[in-house]
């Protein structure tokens, strides 16, 4: 190499190779450090990953342990539930060996019994031929017993029963002999009562107003419609100084009871009105009340309360006023197609609880107007489809209906309706209706 060198350009150039030699070795030194401090962090890695794995080992030995030791137990158990197993098949053999035993016996013992069975069935049998002999022989006597006592009964009963149907002629023929005696006797009773009702009604028409009432003065009708022959409602009237005065009367109770009432009241009408000359509405009422309370000898807190509930109208028909009174009947006003009701007194014309003065109600009419007095035996009635009353406002409605037609025809048409309404139905009580036109 000395030899070689020879300039100083040769050294230089030298140097330069040994210098990039240098650099080059230098730079594969520095690639090898850097190789293995990757090596090293991978030696750190892998001993933390050993180490971790270590204590894992660690942990899965302990657990293994512990289960070694568990199944360890588990195997004593075992052993020794084996044991006790063995035990057990030994009895339950032994057991079985007894059973099989027993078994033998009771095939010995079924047979013997199915052996004795057999000769029980023969008995039975034996002894069933023998009950059905005795039954049929039973039956045979039992038939001719019947026989003998169904003869000797019906021997018997023919000679009953003829003995019954001769003695049953017998008073059956007395009991028509008394019987047509008796209903003879009250056919005459009945025809004799029927005969004095009827002159009885006789009398009471006789003293009744006619149902023209003011012949063609005023226009009007007149419904009266007694329940049995005498009525025990009336009507009254009277032309009094060229004012008409108009009573309806509904006297307690119907028939024979209430005619007797209702010719007192006519009577007594007759006295007050006629003979003292007393036609304000509401003094009659007083005065009738007087005269009823007189003639029954009725007194306060009596049984007898026998009376009648009445109005009065006292109508002018020039000044066309109208005076009214009731005693628990009112009066209905139409007027104008509205119904107007005028009530009266709470309080018969008899004895009472309360005997205050009858109240007196003054009215001016209006040409045309209708009013209507009645008893309570229209409203009363039953009858229509399901058998009701005919109820106080289909009354009202019905008169409200007819104030088209003339008072005349009005009276029929009520007189038809209540034919209608009640149809089969018996009528309850007596009927009076009067309808007066302004």
């Amino acid at each position: 190499l000395a030899q070689a060198i020879k300039t100083r350009e040769d050294w230089e150039s030298l140097y330069e190779e040994t210098e990039g030699e240098l650099e080059l070795e230098k730079s594969i030194t520095e690639q090898q450090h850097l190789l293995i401090e990757q090596q090293w962090d991978q030696i750190r890695d892998q001993k933390v990953l050993i180490r971790d794995n270590r204590q894992t080992l660690e942990l899965l030995r302990s657990e293994i342990q512990d289960r070694e030791a568990e199944i360890e137990q588990k195997t004593k158990v075992l052993q020794i539930q084996e044991a006790e197993i063995d035990s057990q098949s030994t009895t339950i053999e032994a057991q079985l060996m007894e059973v099989d035993r027993q078994g033998e016996v009771l095939v010995h013992q079924e047979l013997s019994i199915k052996a004795k069975e057999e000769a029980i069935s023969l008995k039975e049998e034996e002894i069933r031929e023998q009950d059905e002999k005795i039954v049929l022989q039973a039956e045979a006597i039992q038939k001719q017993r019947i026989i003998i006592l169904a003869v000797a009964l019906a021997l018997l009963l023919v000679f009953g029963l003829g003995y019954f149907i001769w003695r049953n002629y017998q008073i059956k023929k007395r009991a028509n002999i008394l019987l047509k005696a008796q209903r003879d006797q009250i056919a005459y009773q009945k025809q004799h009562i029927t005969d004095s009702i009827e002159y009885a009604k006789m009398i009471q028409t006789a003293i009744l107003p006619s149902m023209e009432l003011f012949s063609h003065k005023v226009e009007h009708f007149v419904v009266f419609k007694p329940r049995d022959i005498v009525s025990g409602d009336f009507y009254w009237a009277e032309e009094i100084d060229g004012k008409y005065l108009i009573v309806t009367a509904d006297c307690t109770g119907h028939g024979v009871p209430g005619a007797f009432m209702s010719m007192l009241g006519i009577s007594l009408l007759n006295e007050i009105i006629i003979s003292r000359e007393i036609s304000r509405p509401d003094q009659v009422l007083n005065h009738l009340r007087d005269k009823i309370i007189e003639a029954l000898k009725q007194k306060t807190g009596s049984i007898v309360k026998d009376g009648m509930d009445m109005t009065v109208c006292l109508f002018d028909r020039n000044t066309l006023q109208l005076q009214f009174s009731g005693a628990n009947n009112p009066l209905y006003l139409i007027s104008d197609g509205l119904l107007t009701q005028i009530k009266g007194d709470k309080m018969p014309v008899a004895i009472h609880d309360i005997m205050d003065p009858f109240s007196l109600h003054q009215l001016i009419l209006k040409p045309g107007d209708t009013c209507y007095t009645f008893s309570d035996g229209f409203a009363d009635q039953f009858g229509g489809p399901k058998r009701k009353k005919f109820l106080a406002k289909n009354f009202k409605n019905l008169l409200l209906s007819v104030q088209d037609l003339s008072m005349i025809e009005q009276g029929n048409r009520l007189d038809e309706v209540f034919t209608d309404y009640r149809k089969e139905v018996e009528q309850i009580d007596d009927v009076v209706v009067i309808g007066v036109k302004a």
